[in-house]
């Protein structure tokens, strides 16, 4: 009887905390659930913002392309123009001179032909210079209608920008509310995780053990690797790591990290040598957590998401690069899928 007492006692005890932690584990998993799906949501405003973003580079290039071609044209338009003018001017100056008075005063055959021929030409010329005042005309009224369209879908596109910079900097901040729930909850290893892995067909020789995602806290990227830089004259030879201004970014590997502040494209910069001999690059840092020739362990902080050098004004950002043995750039789109 004691025993079936102490029994039914410990049965009672024990069912309490029992649906406390069935309690516990769905609130995790409705949180983890609640993450996965924040996730797809990011995934797909990060594209629409990269496209957005390149969308409006390309027209503003076309932008400055038309207007180089428009003043050029209008240049050339107004030589053209002189020379018709001083033309018309000669004609108005000797209009008295009649075109058979000058072909029939030859004083022989010859000096007829040699005046035909020079009449004919001036009348070719005057009709070419004519002509090309027209095209040039029908040419800077083109480019000025380009201009117009272009101008007309920069501001589509700088809508689109801004609409999907707003929509991003919401769902980070509500990523990093579950994270933080999901931490308080007692979940483990929420989001960075260990790899060793190729990152690609092309970058084979890439291999890297212990790499770390270096952005701590919520984030969002795509393969953004080789997208139109600068107007088209250069590639983009990283990718974009989206996060709140101020996010801890950490060592991915053990290394040296060396820092330089620019005004130039990179802004507030920092280069980590790995102890596995490859170079890693990270630039538009918001500041320092660490100080220049510091030793450093993968996981580390050692700076801060931001948005300087000519990342301002955007979605704060790190652009982060590989450099296998220091030289090569490889595209990291596939190792910070698999360390996410």
């Amino acid at each position: 009887m004691t025993v079936l007492i102490f029994l039914n006692s410990y049965s009672a005890y024990a069912r309490p905390r029992s649906r406390s932690n069935t309690v516990k584990k769905q609130e995790t998993a409705a949180t983890s659930a609640q993450i996965a799906n924040l996730n797809t949501e990011l995934k797909k405003t990060t594209n629409e913002y990269n496209y957005a973003s390149n969308s409006l580079k390309k027209i503003n290039a076309n932008i400055r392309t038309n207007k180089v071609k428009i003043k050029e044209a209008e240049e050339e338009l107004q030589r053209t123009q002189q020379v018709l003018s001083k033309r018309v001017a000669a004609v108005y100056r000797y209009g008295k001179v009649n075109f058979f008075d000058v072909l029939f005063g030859a004083n022989d055959f010859r000096d007829f032909v040699v005046r035909w021929d020079l009449m004919t030409k001036i009348a070719r010329q005057d009709a070419e210079v004519y002509k090309k005042v027209k095209q040039k005309k029908a040419e800077i009224e083109l480019s000025n209608q380009k201009l117009l369209e272009e101008k007309k879908r920069k501001e589509v596109f700088a809508r689109r920008l801004r609409n999907s910079q707003s929509q991003l900097a919401s769902r980070l901040r509500k990523q990093q509310e579950l994270l933080n729930r999901a931490k308080s909850q007692g979940a483990s290893r929420i989001g960075r995780l260990a790899v060793s892995r190729d990152v690609g067909p092309l970058d084979v020789s890439f291999r890297n053990e212990g790499f770390v995602f270096p952005v701590e806290g919520a984030h969002s990227f795509s393969d953004d690797w080789g997208d139109s830089r600068g107007g088209g004259r250069r590639r983009h030879k990283g990718n974009d790591i989206f996060a709140l201004k101020g996010t801890p970014v950490v060592a991915v590997v053990d290394g040296v990290v060396s820092m330089e502040k620019r005004g130039g494209s990179g802004g507030i910069m920092l280069w980590l040598d790995g102890d596995d001999g490859n170079v890693y690059f990270y630039a538009h840092l918001n500041g320092y957590a660490v100080g220049t020739g510091a030793r450093v362990r993968s996981g580390q902080t050692i700076a801060y998401v931001g948005d300087t050098g000519n990342a301002r004004g955007s979605s704060p950002h790190l652009h982060f690069e590989i450099h296998v043995d220091g030289r090569r750039a490889v595209n990291p789109h596939e190792t910070l899928e698999a360390a996410d």
